[in-house]
């Protein structure tokens, strides 16, 4: 949640070119689960922006929560239950995201050598702890860096071995077969399923969307947790890979959830806007 604050804050909240119900539709597109529950009741208008923005600060920026999620991130992170190069890279990642972010609040971290080595031992396979052991035989405990160390070469090694044995070579096999292409009407089944009527067809030419008006649109959007910008699910208005922008004011969000406000005026004779790329078929984007 910090790091999605700090990428919009630059791109966004401090961007004097985007008008403030712009802002609070890209706020409301870079938001899920209990984030987006926050502030999704509040009506979609430029006054609410500030409401919204200062609500979530007030919520996720308190040092004190911060902190304890970062805490628990690590302390209650999943053991291991099989000595895997992805599973181990893992857990190291979520024990090293953790301690850096509280070591840059100004918590002491380096002081917890002895607490963050036994936390991440307790995580480990009895196998790995064992080896671990083996190599720190002094009576002197070992430090957390030693173990994040061990744990780091034994990745390269888990992998290594994984990539050169058969039974790997047969499951790549298997899965460059299983990656040929679909078919079109398998396509049309697994990409096009209208979230709003489930027949198949595009979201963009379903009838009874069609119906509602932009901003009820806009809502149906928000609740199905679809992109903005091409009404797809899966990811967000923020990472949306679509070139295609609103031809009735150009910003990016798409044309059927575009609503008149005082506070934006679409620029005179706006051009529609061309798609660079589209992983749709020709025809089928049912596009901005």
């Amino acid at each position: 949640m910090a790091v999605l604050h700090r990428l919009f804050d630059t791109a966004i909240h401090e961007n004097s070119g985007v008008a403030d119900i712009q802002k609070f539709q890209y706020l409301l597109a870079s938001l899920s689960g209990e984030a987006l529950g926050v502030v999704k009741n509040l009506p979609l208008t430029a006054e609410n922006y500030v409401i919204a923005y200062d609500a979530l600060r007030e919520r996720y920026q308190n040092k004190h929560n911060l902190a304890t999620q970062y805490w628990r991130s690590f302390v209650h992170a999943k053991p291991l239950v099989a000595d895997t190069a992805e599973s181990l890279r893992a857990l190291l990642d979520v024990f090293t995201e953790n301690t850096r972010a509280l070591q840059t609040m100004g918590y002491p971290v380096e002081a917890w050598d002895f607490v963050l080595l036994n936390h991440l031992l307790e995580k480990l396979t009895p196998t790995l702890r064992e080896k671990f052991e083996a190599t720190h035989m002094s009576a002197e405990p070992p430090r957390y860096e030693q173990l994040t160390t061990f744990l780091a070469g034994y990745c390269t090694v888990l992998a290594a071995v994984s990539d050169a044995s058969p039974q790997s070579n047969k499951s790549k096999a298997q899965n460059q077969s299983s990656k040929r292409p679909a078919s079109t009407t398998q396509l049309v089944a697994r990409n096009a399923a209208c979230p709003e009527c489930e027949e198949q067809h595009l979201l963009a030419r379903c009838p009874e969307f069609l119906k509602l008006s932009p901003k009820d649109r806009h809502n149906f959007a928000h609740e199905k947790e679809l992109c903005l910008n091409c009404l797809r699910a899966g990811h967000n208005l923020m990472n949306c890979p679509s070139s295609w922008t609103c031809r009735s004011c150009q910003a990016k969000h798409h044309t059927l959830l575009h609503f008149e406000q005082a506070s934006v005026s679409p620029p005179a004779n706006a051009p529609a806007a061309t798609p660079v790329d589209d992983p749709a078929a020709p025809g089928d984007r049912g596009g901005n």
